[in-house]
């Protein structure tokens, strides 16, 4: 019997040496144990560290609500990453950005290009820091407002105008809708619209000798009506004080002025 455990010993032995039997019963459990541990230790360094490469990713391009709730909480280098993230969109926030997005209906080639130059002045000005500060600083009467305001102060109608909500369009997107149609007419009328279309409708009467800044003050005018605001029907004096007017008048002034 005493023989038979020796030969089984030393069988045991030379497999492990030759890696004819299992690992596992050629350690002992102790260096099993560190070996398990070690193993361990290894897998979790190499995930932390790929937590805290994505996390940054996410944080920096702030793409949704879910990729930055898979941030661990007790790194605090992932919230040093993720303060400076949002310090940054911060700091990246401008003003609003004035555009038009317009069709030509009934223009000849010469005549769209002198509307395109028009509503690319008009852009540019709306844009300009002195636009905002002629409108913030438009007075009646030696008060500071607009006629026909609809209760708004003059910053309300610069910010109102900076959003382009229309009531046929109400989105926020900082953008002029219209749809523009030159016609002819023997008439007083540079222009007009409807309350229920986009649709602006400018006499080639006036259009084909008024300046560009005329051409753009048409244009806001009209467009201003699409944004609820309204003046007198007649000629009265207080008419040129309105927003359409006024928004005009401004418009026209300093493109004018450019040329």
């Amino acid at each position: 019997m005493q023989k038979m455990t020796v030969l089984l010993v030393l069988f045991i032995l030379t497999a492990c040496e030759e890696g004819a039997v299992s690992d596992a019963l050629c350690e002992s459990q102790e260096e099993q144990h560190l070996i398990q541990l070690k193993s361990t230790e290894t897998i979790d360094d190499i995930e932390g560290q790929s937590n805290c490469t994505d996390s940054s990713i996410e944080i920096g391009e702030d793409d949704s609500d879910d990729e930055v709730a898979d941030i661990p909480i007790e790194s605090p280098d992932d919230e040093e990453d993720e303060d400076v993230g949002e310090d940054d969109s911060d700091d990246e926030v401008g003003e609003t950005f004035f555009t038009v997005n317009y069709v030509l209906r009934d223009f000849s080639h010469t005549q769209a290009q002198k509307m395109d130059e028009a509503i690319d002045k008009l852009v540019e000005i709306v844009n300009s820091d002195v636009f905002k500060q002629r409108v913030l600083n438009h007075t009646y009467k030696g008060v500071l407002s607009f006629v026909d305001n609809e209760g708004l102060t003059n910053l309300e109608i610069y910010q109102k105008l900076m959003q382009g909500s229309e009531t046929l369009n109400p989105a926020i997107d900082s953008e002029m809708d219209i749809d523009i149609t030159l016609y002819y007419s023997n008439n007083s009328t540079v222009g007009y619209t409807y309350p229920n279309s986009e649709r602006i409708w400018v006499n080639d009467k006036f259009f084909r000798s008024n300046s560009l800044g005329r051409v753009a003050a048409n244009i806001i005018h009209e467009w201003t009506h699409k944004l609820g605001f309204d003046h007198d029907y007649n000629r009265t004096t207080r008419r040129n004080y309105s927003v359409p007017y006024g928004i005009g008048t401004i418009v026209q002034q300093l493109i004018d002025e450019q040329i």
